[in-house]
């Protein structure tokens, strides 16, 4: 009598969507594969678009270990950003010719940006005023502002009183408050800086600027 041998399509699970920073970065991607003689990792640009052969370096900045296993590790050395998809092809077994791929999965790679400080820098001692930054990040930012007496020192969290006399608002925000009451402290040893943090980790100090304090 004939022997039939039936073989089945490979089939494969989806991998995961992940968001790392631009720099130290790590996503791993994984699926399980079954009836499949080998599997491949390909990437693209866009989820419908064409995926390629991984190589390290694509995009800039990227490595690859794991392109022919069931979980790839993609590790970022900087200083790429941007949304990138992977798929795994699991190749059949022969005879079959039927080659079955996963859904795209999205890599965020993100790199925060902020603006240079900006707003009034010199006021009188019962005034007020306000910094603002413009921050950039692919994931949902947080802002801290800081100050420090001199550019290059050690900047610390705004608090009220520090320097004497001066309070502030929104030091969470991408417009900081500054307020001075009228003894204020008189001098130009004031530097803020608004640090910027996206959700995975990522974060970047805009320059300093710095705020003179008049007080007649």
């Amino acid at each position: 009598p004939a022997t039939l041998f039936e073989y089945l399509a490979p089939t494969v699970t989806d991998p995961s969507d992940v968001t790392v920073c631009y720099t130290g970065g790590v996503a791993a991607y994984s699926v399980t594969p079954s009836n499949g003689a080998s599997i491949v990792w390909r990437y693209a640009t866009t989820v419908g678009g064409t995926y390629a052969t991984i190589a390290n370096g694509t995009p800039s900045g990227v490595t690859y270990s794991g392109t022919a296993t069931n979980t790839l590790t993609v590790t970022t050395t900087g200083p790429v950003s941007g949304t990138y998809f992977y798929k795994a092809f699991v190749n059949p077994i022969a005879p079959c010719a039927v080659v079955t791929e996963s859904a795209g999965a999205q890599l965020i790679i993100d790199a925060p940006t902020v603006t240079t400080p900006t707003g009034v820098t010199t006021v009188n001692a019962g005034s007020s005023t306000t910094l603002s930054v413009t921050p950039t990040t692919l994931v949902a930012p947080t802002v801290q502002w800081q100050r420090a007496t001199t550019l290059g020192g050690t900047y610390a969290n705004v608090v009220d009183g520090t320097p004497a006399g001066v309070t502030y608002t929104n030091a969470t925000t991408s417009s900081l408050g500054i307020t001075t009451a009228l003894n204020a402290a008189p001098g130009a040893a004031n530097f803020y800086r608004a640090v910027v943090s996206s959700g995975v980790g990522c974060s970047v100090n805009s320059v300093g600027t710095q705020l003179t304090i008049n007080n007649y």
